[in-house]
């Protein structure tokens, strides 16, 4: 293992055993929850919303080092973004990890953190395991949407 595999290993294992934003949210206006039946994953999601934009963003759950380093690092990213920003960001996020996706000359700066995550590439089916959180967090459209909060 080369010394950026090393130190994108010690990203994902200290936001698994440290993770950021984990908790729930006094008085939140959306919760979310979405599950990987297959592996076990749980998220849940508490938002603070204005319109499309994440105020503030908490989770709980349970599930492997991917998936909780994954949510932590992606309610870090998402606070004052808006959805579609996000969805741009794990578009990103899904290509550092597709095995066409990205040449390592390729990168875009989103953030750093997240091209821990392309070891993924050489286990396909490792990837909804980390993009879970993202996913359930782009189901709050759905729902502000339904409810006529916003408009896009």
């Amino acid at each position: 293992m080369n010394e950026i595999q090393q130190l994108y290993q010690k990203i994902i294992l200290d936001h698994h055993k440290n993770p950021k934003n984990y908790g729930t949210l006094e008085s939140p206006t959306h919760e979310l929850e979405k599950d990987n039946p297959i592996c076990g994953d749980r998220i849940h999601l508490d938002l603070k919303m204005h319109g499309f934009q994440v105020e503030e963003i908490r989770f709980t759950g349970m599930g492997c080092a991917l998936c909780i380093a994954s949510a932590s690092m992606m309610t870090e990213l998402t606070v004052q973004q808006n959805l579609e920003e996000i969805e741009e960001l794990l578009r990103y996020f899904k290509e550092i990890m597709d095995p066409e996706g990205m040449h390592n000359d390729a990168k875009a700066t989103y953030n750093d953190n997240l091209q821990a995550f392309e070891g993924i590439r050489k286990y396909p089916s490792r990837i909804q395991c980390a993009t879970l959180p993202w996913e359930a967090l782009l189901q709050v459209r759905k729902l502000i949407e339904n409810r006529g909060e916003a408009t896009i």
